[in-house]
This record gives C-alpha cells, sequence and structure tokens, in this order.
C-alpha cells in the first residue's frame, strides 16, 4: 500500500517510517521542518497540505505538539491548532487524495483520572490536570478527524499510546529525571501508590503499522499491558546504571493505578507483549546523549 505518514521526522514516526518499509508498503515521509528523504509541509495551513498533490491508500497522522513541560495549561492555543486543527486538516486530505483509512496517533491521557481498573478503550474522556491542554487538544483530534473521515465512509482508528519511552524520547517526566539521578550517583525518590505503564517506541511503532492494515475502526489503547508501580521502576533504573536498587528513598502518594486493558491491540491487530521494561531501560541508556 501507498502510505502517507505525517510527523515522520518525529520520535515515534522514524521508527514507523523504518518498519512501514520493512513491511513493505511504499511511504511517503512528510514533516513541518525539511528532512533528508522527506517531504515539507504545515498541517496547521491548508494551503501547504494542497501541495502534497499525490494519491495514497492510508494516511498516519503522527504529527502533533506534545508537552515539553510538566503543564500545558498555558499551550491551548498552540495544542490545539496542531492537535486538532491539524488533525481536522489532514483528515480532509486524506479524503481528497482518495485515502481509504486513517490512522491518528493519541494518548491515553485523554481519559478521565484516576483510571478505571482495568483501563479500557471505553472508559470516559474529560481530561483534567496540568496536561489537559495537550490532552483535551487530542481528543479533539480524535474526534474531528474521525468524523470527517466516517462522513466520507472512510476508515478511522485512533491508537492512544501509554507512556512511550526509548532512545530520542523528549527528555521530560519520571523516567529520565530517575536516570538523570542515578547516573549522578545520587539517591532515587519514588511515590508509593503511583503506577504507569511504560510502552517502548518500538512496540508503539509496531501497532501503528499493524493499525496500517487492520479492518477493525476506532481506537486502540497501545500499551505494554503491564502495570509498574514507580518504585519498581526506579529500582529498574538504579540496577540498570549499576547502582544498587536501596538507593531509594519512598515517599508516600496517593494511589494511581494504570491497569491498561490491551485486547484489542492483541486479539485485533495482533501486537503482543513487547520489549521488558529492564531491556528497554537498557537501550535508552546506550543512546547517544
Amino acid at each position: 500500500m501507498k502510505v502517507v505518514l505525517f510527523g515522520a521526522a518525529g520520535f515515534l514516526g522514524r521508527e514507523v517510517r523504518g518498519q512501514l518499509v520493512a513491511a513493505g508498503h511504499a511511504v511517503v515521509g512528510v514533516d513541518r521542518a525539511p528532512a533528508e528523504g522527506l517531504l515539507v509541509a504545515d498541517i496547521t495551513q491548508p494551503q501547504s497540505l494542497d501541495g502534497l498533490s499525490f494519491d495514497c491508500d492510508v494516511v498516519v497522522n503522527l504529527a502533533a505538539r506534545v508537552p515539553t513541560t510538566p503543564s500545558t495549561l498555558t499551550e491551548h492555543r498552540e495544542m490545539f491548532e496542531v492537535n486538532a486543527i491539524g488533525a481536522a486538516n489532514v483528515a480532509h486530505w486524506a479524503v481528497k487524495r482518495g485515502a481509504n483509512r486513517l490512522v491518528f496517533g493519541s494518548t491515553l491521557v485523554v481519559t478521565n483520572r484516576p483510571w478505571p481498573v482495568p483501563l479500557t478503550e471505553s472508559a470516559p474522556t474529560s481530561p483534567t490536570g496540568p496536561v489537559a491542554a495537550y490532552a483535551a487538544s487530542k481528543l479533539g483530534g480524535e474526534l474531528v478527524a474521525g468524523s470527517i473521515m466516517r462522513a466520507a465512509q472512510r476508515s478511522f482508528s485512533a491508537v492512544r499510546f501509554s507512556a512511550m519511552y526509548g532512545p530520542g524520547m523528549v527528555w521530560i517526566g519520571v523516567l529520565p529525571a530517575f536516570i538523570d539521578a542515578a547516573r549522578a550517583g545520587k539517591r532515587l525518590t519514588a511515590t508509593v501508590g503511583a503506577h504507569a505503564d511504560f510502552v517502548h517506541v518500538v512496540d508503539a511503532a509496531r501497532a501503528t503499522v499493524a493499525a496500517v492494515s487492520a479492518q477493525s475502526d476506532g481506537v486502540f489503547n497501545v500499551a505494554a499491558g503491564v502495570e509498574t508501580s514507580i518504585v519498581e521502576l526506579a529500582r529498574t533504573v538504579l540496577t540498570a546504571c549499576g547502582r544498587s536498587a536501596d538507593d531509594l528513598d519512598q515517599t508516600p502518594g496517593l494511589v494511581a493505578r494504570a491497569l491498561v486493558d490491551v485486547t484489542r491491540l492483541r486479539s485485533e491487530l495482533s501486537v503482543a507483549s513487547g520489549l521488558p521494561l529492564s531491556e528497554g531501560i537498557a537501550s535508552v541508556l546506550r543512546a547517544p546523549s
């Protein structure tokens, strides 16, 4: 199939592009910034997309504005311009160019906190908290892009990624903080009761590539399906950095579960459990700084 990949130069996009090519698809990569082998277009500008005057079978939209600070509440305009309006522009372009399917990269933070146990694709979606601008913009992208595709009787799926990590990740969040502290020889501090599901970028890409050829529509949770406590994460990082797993202080906190249901991922996309967390963290440590 001929697949057009938006956000091809991004953290996930680079991996997806390689896997699509390896799977035998004809891939046209598009990104906002110039890069070797990629076309340039700004998804927030319909006239920019009009310059991509070729047809395709499937469109994958991984172009996104993602959080680079703990709070996105002051970035609502920028978030919505890319993640919602841009998503609508891509969907209109996909219909115009004859694509029969659109796969949209989304996030599990669109779902209400605290997460139900287990977290299924049908969980309520009205995100709040410090990343609400990001989460709401991605949910808006799901809704508008999906509506545009379905109105044209085309196929649409949103792949909602869990806490994605790997070489080249945005260096923000609990995992980078633990790695920095462990490398600096400091003791780590972890909150008891907090949990997350960490999915490696290679496995997230596998799910995205599988969604390209899927017969099913709708939302797919993309996660490892493994609930990891933040205490366990800290110990895994310490061990990977050659430190004692006991160089750790624990502080009490509210229980925050992250048991993600990946039944659809496994049964309909045929994507099984991926890289163990210890191996994934080792891949991050091996990557150039």
